[in-house]
């Protein structure tokens, strides 16, 4: 199976924009939570603004979707990565820039 892989389009400001992930639309917000020193994400209902998941941390190493398969919204896998260190936590500085979102689908 090919796999396809979108480049989320994020920058190191916090910022919410609409987007189509694996037909579904939505609305990604992303701020940088100083407490915790990490990105966070949220994610709604683009239509209603209902909300999915909120202040879920950019983990590296893991697909921020699998935890939420059972709600049958994503298809594919959401992968943070940042160049030359698989396991390099986005910093506040990078994201956007060497520090990645990606969304993987096989089709």
């Amino acid at each position: 199976m090919p796999i396809e892989i979108f480049k989320v389009p994020l920058e190191n400001v916090p910022q919410r924009f609409d987007i189509s992930i694996g037909g579904a639309q939505l609305a990604i917000e992303s701020k940088f939570n100083t407490m915790l020193n990490s990105w966070v994400l949220s994610f709604f209902y683009a239509n209603s603004g209902e909300v999915i998941v909120t202040n879920m941390p950019m983990v590296t190493g893991v697909d921020l979707f699998g935890q939420l398969k059972y709600l049958n919204v994503f298809s594919g896998k959401l992968i943070v990565y940042t160049d030359g260190d698989n396991f390099a936590v986005p910093t506040e500085q990078n994201l956007g820039q060497e520090a990645n979102l990606f969304y993987v689908t096989e089709s």
